[in-house]
């Protein structure tokens, strides 16, 4: 069975529809998440092998 970690989790800031992410689609937004994330994490982004989250 493979080895699972949960990190840590994030989200967006929210915000007013037709504002600060009007221009972003869903996917910029969760590379976004991901990538800060990552940085807050301390972890070394070479060790991620999958990266599972949704959005709604």
């Amino acid at each position: 069975m493979p080895r699972v970690a949960i990190v840590r989790g994030l989200r967006t800031p929210f915000a007013k529809s037709g504002t600060a992410y009007a221009r972003l689609s869903a996917l910029d937004l969760g590379k976004l998440a991901v990538t800060e994330l990552i940085e807050r994490s301390g972890i070394n982004p070479a060790t991620v092998q999958e990266v599972v989250f949704g959005n709604v």
